[in-house]
This record gives C-alpha cells, sequence and structure tokens, in this order.
C-alpha cells in the first residue's frame, strides 16, 4: 500500500505540478561544482555551486544510476560523476578502473549522438588520461575527489545533460537497459513489466549513509524465496520503483511534507491536486515548523506576524473553526520513515480523511488547552521529554505511539506521562520560562484522555477537574500538593526575593513523590515566610483552605504517576492565577497571556 500511494503521489505530482519531481530516468543529486569545457574538450574552469544557505552543493536533476554506487568500485554516473571516475585521481585503489568504467559508459552512450556537446565531452575523456588533473580542477578536486560535478560547453547556459540530444540518447539508454531485466508481475500496478534491479536510493538523510538508503533492499539469502535472488526479492517494476522513489524523496526533501521528530521522519501528503490543502495538512502536523509561505499563515495577512497568525489559526482550529475549507473527503497519508545506514525503516503507515484528522486535531487542541500556555504541536511536546529539550534525544519509543494517538483521538502512551514527569523531576521546568506551562498542558491531555477512554462516570468526572485554569474543587491529593507546592515558593519569593536555590530547586522533585518526607519540613519554613511577607497574610488563608482538602491521615507517602502528573498541573495553574490580575477570571484561559 505505501508504494502504491506514493507510486499515484509521482503521477498526482506530474499532472499538477510536473517541476515538482524528475521525470523517470533522472534524479535530484547534490553537484559540488561545475566544469567549463569547451569544444576540443579542454577544461576552462572549475566553479564551486553554492546552496543558498552558503553551503558546498546544489541540488540539480541529472541522469539517475541504475546499479549501486557503493563500495570501492562504485558504479559511473552519466555526466553527473566524481574526480575518481572522471580523472582516475584520489586514494582509492581502483582509481583506474573507476575511470574506464566512466569512459566505456559515455562512449557507449554518446558515440554517434549529433551534438556539439557529447563530442566535446569524449574529446575530454581523450584529452585527459587517467590520473592527469585539468590545471583549474588542481585547487578544488586535488582535496575533494569524491564531490559529485557537471559540465557546461562554453557559451551555452545549460549543462551537458540537459542539451536536447544528450537527454535524449540517456532516455534511450535508460529504457533499454530496463527491457534487459527480467520480466514479471508488478506487486503496486499488477502490470507484467521489467524488474527494478534496485530500489532507488534517497540520499542526504540524517543516520543514512552519504549513497543514500532505500525502502525496499535485503541483504542476504535469508530475505529471498521461492528461488529469487538478492535483487528480485521484491516483485516491484522499474517504471513503479522509480516513480514511488522519487515520490519519497519529494516528502523527505520538501520542508511542507514531513517534519522530523528525533531521528525520525514523519512524512505526509493528500490526494488533492490544490496544494493548498497540503499546507492545511502541514499546518495541523507540525504547526510550529511552517512559515509565512504557508496558505494557512498567508491568509492572516501581511502585517500578522507569523507566530500570531498561528496561535490565532489554531485557536479558530480549537472552536471549530478550520482556517481553510476543505473537502473532508480528502485522503491524507502518514509515514513514519526512520534512516539507518542502508535502510529506510518503517515505523507507520496513516491514512484516512482530513475530516476526521480535523476532529482529531481539534480535540487535540482541547485536551491541550492550558491558561496562560500557547498552543504547540506534538512535536514541542515531544520534546519536553528530551534532555537539553533537544529533538534527538527524543525518546524513539513515543513517536510511532504519539502520533497515533493524535491521528486517532486515543489515549497517549503511559511512557508519555511518565517521562514527561521524571523529566520536571530532574530539571524542575527550569530551562526556560515556557517549559512549566508546555508540560503541564501535554499532561492534562494524557490524564484527560486516559480517563475519557474508560467510559465511566469516574472517568468523566476525572475529565471535569482537570480543568483549563485553576480548579479550587479539585480534591485530587496530588493536585492539592501542587496548589501548596506553589504557594509556600511563592510565600519564600516574597519575604527573601530571588535566591540561588529555592525551595523549587530543591524540593520538587522529592515534594512530588514522596510529600510526607518534605511538606512538614516546608510549611514550618513557611512560617517564618509568612511573617516577613507583605502578602503573607492572603498567602496563608490559601494554604489553610488547602490543608482542608488534604487527606486527614496527613500527606501521602508516596504519589503515583498520575498523581505526579496532577501535581505539576496543580503547581502551574496555582502559580498563574497567584499571578493573574484581579480582574481576569481565574476559571478561564487569558488569550493575552499566551506566548
Amino acid at each position: 500500500m505505501i508504494l502504491s500511494d506514493l507510486y499515484d503521489l509521482y503521477d498526482l505530482k506530474q499532472e499538477t505540478d510536473p517541476n515538482a519531481m524528475p521525470p523517470r530516468h533522472w534524479c535530484p543529486m547534490n553537484v559540488a561544482y561545475e566544469l567549463v569545457i569547451n569544444a576540443d574538450g579542454e577544461v576552462l574552469s572549475c566553479i564551486p555551486l553554492t546552496n543558498d544557505s552558503g553551503k558546498l552543493g546544489l541540488r540539480l536533476v541529472v541522469p539517475m544510476a541504475y546499479v549501486s554506487r557503493s563500495g570501492q568500485k562504485p558504479a559511473p554516473g552519466f555526466l553527473c560523476d566524481d574526480a575518481q571516475h572522471v580523472f582516475g585521481i584520489g586514494e582509492n585503489k581502483f582509481r583506474s578502473t573507476l575511470r574506464k568504467m566512466h569512459e566505456d559508459l559515455h562512449k557507449h552512450v554518446l558515440q554517434g549522438v549529433d551534438d556539439e556537446g557529447a563530442r566535446a565531452y569524449l574529446s575530454m575523456l581523450e584529452k585527459y588520461p587517467t590520473g592527469a588533473l585539468p590545471e583549474p580542477c588542481a585547487e578544488f578536486l586535488s582535496s575533494d575527489p569524491k564531490s559529485n560535478m557537471v559540465f557546461r560547453l562554453l557559451g551555452d547556459s545549460s549543462y551537458l545533460q540537459d542539451r536536447p540530444g544528450i537527454r535524449a540518447a540517456w532516455n534511450h539508454y535508460a529504457e533499454s537497459l530496463e527491457q534487459q531485466q527480467e520480466s514479471g508481475v508488478c506487486l503496486v500496478t499488477g502490470k507484467i513489466a521489467p524488474r527494478a534491479k534496485l530500489f532507488p536510493q534517497v540520499t542526504g538523510l540524517p543516520g543514512a549513509q552519504s549513497s543514500g538508503a532505500a525502502l525496499v533492499s535485503c541483504n542476504a539469502d535469508a530475505f529471498c524465496s521461492y528461488g529469487q535472488k538478492v535483487s528480485t526479492a521484491g516483485p516491484i517494476s522499474a517504471e513503479a520503483a522509480e516513480k514511488a522513489g522519487a515520490a519519497l524523496s519529494y516528502v523527505l526533501k520538501d520542508s511542507r511534507h514531513y517534519v522530523k521528530l528525533g531521528d525520525d521522519f514523519v512524512c505526509f501528503w493528500t490526494n488533492a491536486a490544490n496544494p493548498v490543502i497540503d499546507d492545511c495538512l502541514a499546518f495541523y502536523a507540525d504547526p510550529d515548523g511552517i512559515d509565512e509561505n504557508n496558505s494557512v499563515i498567508a491568509a492572516r495577512g501581511e502585517d500578522v506576524s507569523v507566530r500570531d497568525a498561528v496561535q490565532e489559526s489554531l485557536r479558530l482550529l480549537a472552536k471549530g473553526k478550520p482556517p481553510i475549507t476543505i473537502p473532508p473527503d480528502t485522503q491524507y497519508y502518514m509515514l513514519g520513515i526512520a534512516p539507518y545506514q542502508a535502510r529506510l525503516s518503517v515505523r507507520f503507515f496513516e491514512t484516512g480523511s482530513l475530516g476526521s484528522l480535523q476532529k482529531n486535531v481539534q480535540l487535540f487542541l482541547n485536551d491541550t488547552e492550558m491558561v496562560g500556555a500557547r498552543y504547540c504541536s506534538l512535536r514541542e511536546y515531544l520534546a519536553q521529554t528530551a534532555a537539553q529539550g533537544e529533538g534527538k534525544n527524543i525518546p524513539k519509543s513515543l513517536i510511532t505511539s504519539s502520533m497515533r494517538a493524535l491521528l486517532h483521538g486515543t489515549a497517549f502512551p503511559e511512557t508519555l506521562l511518565r517521562d514527561i514527569v521524571m523529566r520536571t523531576r530532574v530539571d524542575h521546568a527550569s530551562r526556560k520560562s515556557w517549559d512549566m506551562g508546555t508540560r503541564a498542558a501535554i499532561l492534562r491531555a494524557c490524564l484527560i484522555r486516559k480517563d475519557r477512554l474508560l467510559g465511566t462516570e469516574q472517568g468523566r468526572e476525572k475529565e471535569r477537574e482537570l480543568t483549563v485554569a485553576l480548579n479550587e474543587n479539585n480534591t485530587n491529593q496530588g493536585y492539592l500538593l501542587g496548589r501548596l507546592f506553589a504557594l509556600l515558593e511563592k510565600v519564600q519569593a516574597d519575604a527573601i526575593g530571588s535566591v540561588n536555590a529555592g525551595i523549587r530547586d530543591r524540593y520538587m522533585g522529592a515534594a512530588s513523590t514522596t510529600p510526607a518526607r518534605v511538606f512538614p519540613q516546608l510549611l514550618r519554613l513557611a512560617q517564618h515566610h509568612i511573617s516577613k511577607s507583605e502578602y503573607g497574610a492572603r498567602i496563608d488563608r490559601i494554604v489553610a483552605q488547602v490543608m482542608g482538602s488534604v487527606n486527614d491521615q496527613g500527606f501521602p507517602r508516596t504519589l503515583s504517576y498520575d498523581d505526579q502528573g496532577e501535581f505539576y498541573i496543580g503547581y502551574y495553574q496555582q502559580k498563574e492565577a497567584l499571578y493573574q490580575k484581579k480582574d481576569a477570571p481565574v476559571s478561564t484561559t487569558s488569550d493575552e497571556k499566551r506566548n
């Protein structure tokens, strides 16, 4: 199904946006240098090619390599190759062989082609024997023999591979090569067609090897069956493999079609011809990752910042008002990919209607709504489980299950709540000012969804207790102790001001796990602070109110993970209530305080 849907995406883009993906027998490739040659084959200059960020390497559409380019004897590329193959230089002991392979390929394809560029290139190969590096190239290629190069004829604005005669010669060669392959029934199209020898590789992905990684491959006889060889173990036609590979490369390289969660990629697309609908899906999948070019944001007006436009659009969506009207039966596709060396592992594949996805995203926004905290994407919430808040440290076990919970409106994994709680015990959510609000939001969603699945009155009561803002009627012991801890922290701050290590730094982790060991000491300490605090009497009344609801048998010896989650929610909401203006309602979300 994955290959079939990618195959359909390729055909769709060829109809609606032909420039989005290369035609058959061609592929995108990073190219570092451009060599200019004259009609006699003399190399006149070597020009480094840089991308928009100034780094060496420009992505160009070049002829596709139909065999593996790994190992000590990688196959040559056609008019896009490295100096090892073109000039036979470098430290590879087989460089002479590489040069001969390159020369044989180009003579076979270009011999007899009535094109000045083809004749010039063949003349260049004769002019510079193995090991002879042209003087204009010495500065760059002598130290970088493995980077790809393309060629241009002096006075021509296009590269050699783009000249009509050469382009036609390559396509004819590629098609004849394909017809030589063994034919069979394609699993994707159901037609009898030449089989693909190799599935196209996607290059430039972190975690994969530099030569690329493939979605379909096997490397041992154990993966073969029914007499199949390693190269034909997957009965896919060459056409289907090329189209699916090109579509996969497209969604993994276009920032509008993927979000990176840890080391994994979650790529997404729709079956709609209108690119605005793809922008809407990108907005649903990762609102924190889009920019002003996204149609959802552009619709908010040029005088509105991207951040404010995102938040306003999310607020509307949370109220059931989608930012863009789309056909609800439009299909979406989400594919989780984990690059590892030469392979792309599939983490998950989900498909459904955008109408159902919109409802589940709305539910997600409502479940994660929290006073004083902005709406976030799932990526931002998962980053709260990671050391230093870095995406690369997100636990892999959370990605698939959390994404499925978002897509289907089901409960989040237990490990998400536990990881958030344990991370907060370690760093006290003090790395960034908004960390505690963000964590309280996702903790609320975890607890609400867990109880919602019970379908009982107890579950519905729990959902009513975990409100967006402070709920003084919530009698959960963890929630009450979180409120109490926030009050004690406030009275300390009022009494002695800023300190190097306050009770949040010293006691929060212990207070949320073993409150009976910590709170008696904190309450004794608070009496001194209350006497010094300007607002001590007010805080003391609230402390007494909270203490009146704490278990009559005293502070609990331990708190479960669920109660620890409520502890941090209560702590955050009580702090927000203490700093709210008197005329602001405590029980509703204050949009003005959202980041």
